[in-house]
């Protein structure tokens, strides 16, 4: 169904027969899988009473301004099993529609479940996009972007600054045009390489060498002892929350740390020159650990130039 149809107008068509269930509609359902390509007059009599004697809550509004029916769904929907993110995309203004209009350049480059290994399923590249923005804004990743950040991001009403969109839409292109084959990335790691892209150029040759230093490292056939720690600590954040700080600053360092190893990465850019200092002091230690290279990270105030 179009997009611009309403929950009402849908429910009635399916009434009138003029669709079939759609079995594959996330969140997934096995019940919802049984009915896979059936109409309402084809029901069974169980099914279709269940479907009958479901309740629907309506609201009518009147006299209202242009933004507030937005800002009582959002209110409504808070506790409900709504995501973030798709509680973000109810509000009305300028940062919503941005953030569309840049997940639609990741459809539009084939940024998408077949090359980075997830769909959009709850608006997870919105969320994505939505922290970039906010990230670049701000320039801000050494703390935890909270949701409650991202409400007020949304509410502010107020555009955010082209420079940072054409940045963020820089990532987006450079991403895609240096990914040649199916990689298997999350959330986490999506906005760690388009952070990394909205302050480099874009890098086949370090993107895919960096793919198969971790996959070596994961099997244990990573021969550089250094190499290898670096690989397992991006490994391990891949999967923390999306919005954690350290986890962040660690996942991105651990590019330009790996990229300056093995010379893949422009060395004299701002955020390489704060990186090579942090490998130096690093590689001057005695022992090794992930707690000795946040204390660096940290001290040499690590973040977006």
């Amino acid at each position: 169904m179009k997009n611009n149809r309403s929950n009402s107008d849908r429910l009635l068509e399916f009434f009138e027969d003029k669709f079939e269930i759609d079995g594959s509609i996330a969140p997934p359902d096995e019940r919802i899988k049984r009915l896979a390509g059936l109409r309402y007059s084809q029901l069974a009599g169980e099914d279709r009473a269940r479907f009958d004697r479901f309740s629907v809550r309506v609201f009518e509004l009147s006299d209202y301004k242009q933004d507030e029916p937005y800002e009582l769904f959002f209110r409504l929907n808070q506790g409900s099993a709504l995501t973030p993110a798709e509680k973000r995309n109810t509000f009305y203004g300028p940062v919503r529609d941005q953030v569309r209009d840049l997940v639609a350049l990741m459809d539009e480059k084939g940024l998408n479940i077949d090359r980075i290994g997830f769909n959009n399923n709850r608006l997870s590249y919105h969320d994505v996009i939505a922290r970039l923005l906010f990230a670049l804004s701000m320039r801000m990743i050494n703390k935890k972007i909270t949701d409650s950040m991202l409400v007020d991001f949304f509410r502010s009403g107020e555009l955010v600054d082209e420079h940072v969109c054409s940045r963020a839409a820089k990532s987006i292109d450079s991403l895609s045009s240096i990914i040649i084959r199916k990689v298997r990335l999350n959330k986490p790691t999506l906005l760690t390489w388009l952070l990394f892209f909205s302050c480099e150029n874009a890098n086949s040759d370090l993107f895919n060498n960096f793919e198969s230093i971790k996959e070596d490292a994961k099997d244990g056939k990573c021969a550089d002892r250094l190499l290898s720690f670096f690989a397992g600590i991006y490994q391990e954040k891949s999967s923390i929350s999306v919005n954690d700080a350290v986890p962040v600053q660690l996942r991105l360092l651990v590019i330009y740390l790996i990229g300056l190893l093995t010379h893949r990465i422009n060395p004299t850019s701002p955020m390489s020159s704060s990186a090579r200092n942090i490998l130096k002091n690093f590689i001057a230690l005695e022992h090794y650990s992930e707690e000795k290279l946040v204390d660096l990270m940290l001290a040499e105030e690590w973040g977006l130039k």
